[in-house]
């Protein structure tokens, strides 16, 4: 029994992603004969057609699920100069965590498709050990996105996917010995301005669903990009359900998080960013303020104007105080003790309003034992040169951020469109 399962383990190493794939199959092709399972899928030039069985024991065309299109043009206006420096998180193309192996991963696993790097990815099945993921046949897969800031670079306000191409996964050009795969863009936007900072290819998707090329979909959230791939076919390009990713920048280089560890992958790699060479990426600072689990304030104009809307990422929203003391404050929760080592502070005109509102006079103060304090100094700021935004550079480890209004300015009104606390 011990000898069959080596040999059962043997036989997967040996099928497991020796691609193989064709470097020319993401042309703009037509698939119409891409082969399917009798009773499922069939795919045309133009659409999609799934057939099932209904209660009446009829063969019938299944409603499809909407692919959720934020617009779909034959030109993408982008460019693929980055000097912003902007950078994208690339997550777990599964709804959890994935795992791979050493031999399946960067930085000698093969690149297929001009990529950076690539990697073999399998849903992480909970335990410590790099088995392949048990569970992975047909789990969703999404482009899962988020905005970061590579050391030197600026934040991009916005993400989205632009689907360049897609085609079959394998190099034999047929759909039943491995799936398709499609490649996306990573489209940042910064100050109104769209930059295609990288490419991200997904492998050995099923043909549930077949998007059209030039369609955008927007990385606020997981976007749904199909199921992984299942089939009965082992052999030189697919041997067990997973998903290849390959990774690839327009300047400069992508960079890994693969290594270690290989398993309970969350972050896969990144986009864009200021790279020279495709690597270990280096430790990534967020705003921690985004995703903080409580905020109190000493007072509010109304509702509207809670302190919730000083750390939603949203420039159009704001913290305002009732105006009935000169002094106020608001105190955030970042649910755990943080490294910090910036502190953003947005003022009324980052908000679009006039920089005489601005606030003249604040500190910054941590605490580590509650939302209300007691509270040590970071700094003091006089910003009387009514800047939009004050950036704070100090090191420190806490779980509570407390901005402290001495004066707000022309009256006593706080105005904080943002606070952004930086650190990991």
């Amino acid at each position: 029994m011990k000898n069959l399962f080596f040999f059962s383990l043997l036989l997967l190493t040996l099928w497991a992603c020796n691609e193989g794939q064709d470097a020319n199959l993401l042309e703009q092709e037509t698939i119409s004969e891409i082969e399917h399972p009798p009773g499922e899928t069939h795919v045309h030039e133009d659409h999609v057609e799934t057939y099932i069985t209904d209660a009446n024991g009829n063969r019938v065309i299944a409603p499809q699920r909407a692919f959720e299109v934020v617009s779909e043009t034959l030109t993408s206006r982008a460019t693929t100069n980055n000097p912003h420096g902007l950078a994208a998180a690339i997550h777990s193309p599964y709804s959890s965590n994935a795992e791979t192996h050493p031999s399946w991963a960067p930085p000698g696993h093969g690149v297929y498709w001009g990529g950076n790097w690539a990697v073999d990815l399998w849903r992480d099945n909970g335990n410590q050990n790099a088995d392949y993921g048990w569970g992975t046949c047909n789990q969703n897969i999404y482009i899962d996105a988020k905005s970061i800031i590579f050391p030197g670079g600026q934040q991009a306000q916005s993400l989205k996917a632009r689907l360049v191409s897609h085609g079959y996964a394998c190099a034999s050009r047929r759909y039943a010995d491995g799936g398709l795969a499609q490649k996306w863009d990573i489209i940042a936007t910064y100050n109104g301005v769209e930059y295609r900072i990288g490419w991200v290819l997904y492998a050995h998707l099923s043909n549930v669903m077949y998007p059209t090329v030039d369609t955008e979909v927007s990385l606020s959230s997981p976007a749904y990009i199909g199921k992984a791939f299942s089939g009965n076919i082992y052999g030189g390009c697919w041997g067990s359900c997973h998903i290849h990713m390959e990774f690839g920048n327009y300047q400069k280089a992508s960079c890994f998080d693969i290594m270690p560890p290989t398993v309970n992958i969350d972050r896969v790699g990144i986009v864009g960013g200021l790279a020279n060479t495709t690597t270990n990426c280096p430790p990534i600072t967020s705003n921690l303020a985004e995703n903080s689990v409580n905020c109190i304030r000493s007072s509010m104009y109304n509702s509207n104007f809670n302190c919730d809307k000083a750390h939603d990422g949203n420039l159009n929203t704001k913290w305002t105080s009732n105006g009935s003391s000169q002094q106020s404050s608001m105190a955030i929760d970042l649910g755990s003790v943080k490294s910090i080592n910036k502190i953003v502070v947005k003022h009324a005109g980052a908000g679009g309003e006039p920089s005489y509102l601005n606030t003249q006079h604040f500190k910054i103060e941590y605490s580590n034992s509650s939302v209300w304090g007691p509270w040590t100094l970071a700094e003091e700021v006089y910003n009387t040169s009514q800047a939009n935004e004050s950036v704070i550079y100090q090191n420190f480890n806490a779980r509570y951020v407390h901005l402290y209004v001495v004066d707000p300015g022309i009256d006593n009104y706080a105005r904080i469109p943002e606070l952004q606390v930086f650190g990991n």
